[in-house]
């Protein structure tokens, strides 16, 4: 196990991110930041029948050094029901889409968060759960471009224009996925696509680190 990891917020986060917390033996997720644009924080990636596509939850109050905590969800357009219907479309037929659909189904229907990392921490205790596991976690208070001796600043090392050192690096194992036949493995997606096509086997991907 590794040390303190402080990660940022995200959307159900990629799978590179996942292998990152479950190695760390103290997760920090930064909660004083300001919002970024085009990042994990509110957006994630799946394989569908067309290719990898990107899924964004709208933001209302979108504004130079806004802080991430204060990021309310835009609800002006059905996003919920767009994105549902994205993931039924890509992982209606994978193994395991069906034995946790009504989990995934309540973060679009039962209830309209109105803050973005309210939203996003209710999510990725969900994954928690589901990949059982229960690392000690805490959100930062106050924001510091460098951190302690002991805590590793992986805020900056995970993004949807970048590859991950974690894949690039090899450390992440194919699996199945819907379309592979289609378009061969496409690594590092959202942890939804490796739920989704490994249900309990999801941990061990995880942990391959």
């Amino acid at each position: 196990m590794s040390g303190i990891r402080l990660f940022t917020t995200a959307y159900w986060p990629p799978v590179s991110q996942m292998m990152a917390m479950t190695e760390a033996s103290f997760i920090e997720i930064e909660g004083a930041e300001n919002f970024q644009k085009q990042s994990y924080r509110n957006r994630m990636k799946i394989l569908s029948a067309n290719g990898v596509q990107s899924l964004s939850i709208p933001v209302a109050n979108e504004a130079p050094k806004m802080s991430i905590q204060e990021v309310k969800i835009d609800y002006k357009t059905n996003w919920q029901q767009s994105h549902w219907r994205s993931l039924e479309a890509a992982y209606n037929t994978s193994p395991f889409f069906f034995y946790y659909k009504d989990m995934f189904h309540d973060f679009y229907f039962s209830k309209k968060h109105p803050f973005l990392f309210e939203y996003n921490m209710e999510l990725l205790s969900l994954v928690f759960k589901i990949l059982s596991i229960s690392p000690q976690r805490r959100i930062t208070e106050e924001y510091s471009p460098k951190t302690s001796e002991n805590t590793e600043d992986l805020r900056s090392a995970f993004h949807p224009k970048q590859i991950s050192p974690l894949i690039f690096s090899n450390k992440l194992k194919p699996y199945p996925q819907v379309f592979d036949q289609k378009f061969g493995f496409t690594p590092d997606l959202s942890i939804l696509d490796v739920i989704c096509n490994l249900g309990p086997e999801a941990k061990g991907i995880t942990t391959q680190i």
